[in-house]
């Protein structure tokens, strides 16, 4: 999906969001089933995750086609994209 990204640094990892606006920050080598989420503990790791990040992604060129599909459905009041 064009809005998830995630990003490794040493024993640590970040799964993040654009477009649902959430981070996840883990670390590998003490939970490799990423099942406790540090972003609020360790948020000056997360940081410096993220300002390294932004740098990479501000030297990606763009996209040189357009996605081919979006389908945008409801269920119970939620709404989804499709391909998410």
């Amino acid at each position: 999906a064009d809005h998830l990204y995630a990003m490794r640094t040493k024993n640590w990892k970040f799964l993040m969001s654009k477009r649902d606006n959430w981070v996840e920050l883990y670390n590998i080598s003490r939970d490799k089933y990423e099942l406790h989420d540090l972003n609020l503990e360790r948020s000056d790791t997360l940081k410096n995750m993220l300002r390294e990040f932004n740098q990479w992604e501000k030297q990606l060129s763009d996209p040189l086609w357009p996605r081919l599909i979006d389908v945008k459905f409801e269920i119970d009041g939620k709404t989804y994209l499709f391909p998410s």
